[in-house]
């Protein structure tokens, strides 16, 4: 999973959004084809932020501890919504008027928006070496929000912290 951490941004972007690119011209009607795609792009980017937190998560420096384990619950809960969500895309218009489609969706924001402020929180805290509050780490999660435009920014500062290992800091 290095070899992500340490992409040419580019090459990040491409491999993360080609499911999107694929159904933009294959034809969206296509039910199997389109559901898949989604469900590969949706693996693709929360799985790239899974290994991406426990790999901030073990770069923390001793005495900050951040866990993981309400940001997996997301992720895995989030994955099942979107799936869900897409699916529920193709059923007959008159199943799709229900509250039954309305409240996963509001779900997957409530747990997507989670998931970007914890990988947020890990980066500046990584960055910083320091547990930083909420308002300082502000701007990471945004850039992971909008992360089709964030990855520009965030993925040579990724690169930077899963590069060579720093020399330590010499106490004054």
């Amino acid at each position: 999973m290095k070899q992500f951490f340490q992409a040419r941004t580019i090459n990040l972007f491409l491999t993360i959004f080609c499911p999107t690119i694929l159904i933009l011209i294959i034809r969206p009607e296509l039910f199997a084809v389109t559901v898949a795609l989604n469900a590969l792009q949706y693996l693709l980017l929360l799985g790239y932020f899974y290994f991406l937190a426990s790999a901030l998560r073990n770069k923390l420096i001793p005495g900050i501890s951040i866990s993981n384990t309400l940001f997996n619950v997301c992720l895995g809960i989030a994955f099942i919504l979107l799936c869900l969500k897409d699916f529920a895309k193709y059923l007959p218009a008159d199943q799709q008027d229900n509250l039954a489609i309305f409240i996963p969706l509001a779900l997957v924001a409530i747990f997507i928006f989670y998931i970007y402020i914890h990988l947020g929180h890990l980066l500046a805290s990584v960055e910083r070496e320091e547990n930083v509050p909420f308002k300082k780490h502000i701007f990471e999660s945004l850039l992971f929000l909008f992360f089709g435009l964030g990855i520009w920014a965030l993925q040579p500062r990724i690169r930077n912290i899963f590069s060579e290992p720093k020399a330590p800091r010499a106490e004054s």
